[in-house]
């Protein structure tokens, strides 16, 4: 495992190529053809200097390019997921319109199944208690028939009653069940 080379000696082969020119050209009994020599490792260091910023200039923009598309990649996958969440959100109102429409029918049926048990038990009574109480006391037919009437009349709003406590007893149901579920 090599060591990763710290901030300071990263550059520095290149720094002591710099130093050492820097000596020499300040350095009064330099000759020329120090001079010279120290001109010609310059040039070389700074060929290979050159090369590898080249190379390290075409990975940086190779890697801005695929960051870019990336990017461009992640963005174009959000406007998808944004797409999905809503058909999923407009799916789901669907479902739940639907699933309460459903709950709703459901208890339209308990609540007339009730009603016409509630109707059938008004019946009888009203033929087997009251109807003889109502023919020993008076001697008109007319009044059997008027309570038949109001026994009907009043199906309608017993219909409503029973649906609405269906309903209301469903609701709570629910709401219990949704505070558990989470």
């Amino acid at each position: 495992m090599t060591k990763k080379p710290s901030k300071e000696n990263i550059f520095h082969k290149e720094s002591n190529v710099l130093e050492n020119a820097k000596r020499l050209v300040e350095k009064p009994s330099t000759s020329t053809k120090q001079l010279a020599e120290e001109y010609l490792s310059l040039s070389k260091q700074y060929e290979q200097l050159l090369k590898e910023t080249k190379v390290l200039t075409s990975v940086g923009d190779r890697l801005h390019r695929k960051l870019g598309d990336a990017n461009q990649e992640l963005q174009k996958q959000k406007s998808e997921i944004e797409e999905i969440n809503e058909e999923l959100k407009t799916n789901n109102n669907v479902l739940q319109d639907t699933i309460n429409e459903l709950i709703k029918a459901r208890i339209g049926q308990k609540a007339s199944s009730i009603v016409l048990l509630i109707a059938v038990l008004l019946f009888v009574v009203s033929e087997v208690v009251l109807e003889p109480i109502i023919e020993k006391n008076t001697d008109s037919e007319y009044i059997g028939l008027l309570l038949k009437g109001i026994i009907a009349l009043l199906l309608k709003p017993i219909d409503v009653l029973v649906e609405w406590l269906l309903l209301r007893k469903t609701l709570g149901k629910m709401k219990r069940f949704e505070l558990v579920s989470k």
